[in-house]
């Protein structure tokens, strides 16, 4: 704050400072500043980006604790069934071996894995950990590993409906927030696409911008990508014909968020029995 102090007493426009440290100012900050810079609405434009991440704050943070209860509960699950595995079942073993006679098939599982598990822990873990480095490392570094986990992950069963309904929350935030701030149509699109954090999106508002480039209105450039729910585009449609579309955006992140919510507590009371009776499967 102090360095873009300086420039701006040196003569700098207060978004050009900015524009200087990407990795503090977001090109959201910096485009909304531009414009309110341009629009002698300074003090407008920079309400509007403290009240978007608010919004956006508030979405992540119910993502965090939708994820943190079942993540929490995983991690129990393991560390009793690695217990038992390690230290309960071997004496069982034992005593099977006693006894004589041929074991069930899914006691021999049991008693094997129990075995590897003690014999090779070092060798779980190092994987494990490998695994999870390796992964880590191909989501950060590979375009098509990172596209394959955000196309799956709107795929999936409840979780993809919970996914696809916080993209589209962030997505109409953002576009609400540039449009009513004036940014033009396909930076709107370009910091949209990144803000909504799906590579699919992104790739979607590349392939829209260049339609609206092209001469298609945008509710059909929106509506050719694909992925897009219905709702979006006929509201889409709907701000365009009446010439709102910023309040109509509005509408659409006012009501995703609503459903976000609701999905996210559909989803907890849904893990809650699920896990406990997996939990109770693997016990038994």
């Amino acid at each position: 704050f102090s360095e873009v102090c300086k420039m701006v007493s040196e003569g700098s426009s207060i978004s050009s400072a900015l524009g200087k440290f990407p990795d503090v100012f977001p090109n959201f900050v910096v485009n909304l500043t531009v414009v309110g810079e341009e629009t002698g609405n300074l003090d407008i434009a920079l309400k509007r980006a403290a009240d978007y991440y608010e919004k956006m704050a508030m979405i992540k943070g119910k993502i965090k604790s939708a994820m943190f209860y079942p993540v929490f509960v995983v991690i129990v699950a393991t560390a009793i069934v690695s217990g038992i595995l390690y230290f309960l079942v071997p004496t069982f073993a034992q005593i099977y071996q006693s006894l004589g006679g041929e074991l069930p098939l899914p006691t021999q599982m049991l008693i094997f894995a129990s075995n590897l598990l003690r014999e090779s822990l070092l060798k779980v873990v190092l994987v494990l950990v490998l695994l999870s480095v390796g992964f880590r490392y191909l989501y950060k570094n590979s375009y098509p590993f990172r596209k394959l986990i955000h196309s799956t992950s709107l795929r999936l069963p409840k979780m993809g409906d919970l996914v696809t309904k916080s993209v589209m929350a962030k997505w109409s935030r953002t576009m609400a927030t540039l449009f009513a701030s004036g940014v033009g149509i396909e930076k709107a699109f370009e910091i949209a696409g990144d803000v909504a954090g799906n590579i699919l999106i992104r790739e979607a508002m590349e392939q829209a911008k260049r339609a609206i480039t092209e001469g298609e209105p945008i509710h059909k450039a929106v509506e050719k990508t694909g992925l897009f729910p219905r709702i979006v585009i006929a509201m889409l449609r709907v701000g365009e014909d009446t010439g709102k579309l910023d309040e109509m955006l509005d509408t659409i992140a006012n009501f995703f968020e609503d459903e976000f919510d609701k999905a996210v507590e559909g989803l907890i009371k849904l893990i809650e029995p699920m896990l406990m009776v997996f939990i109770g499967g693997v016990v038994g």
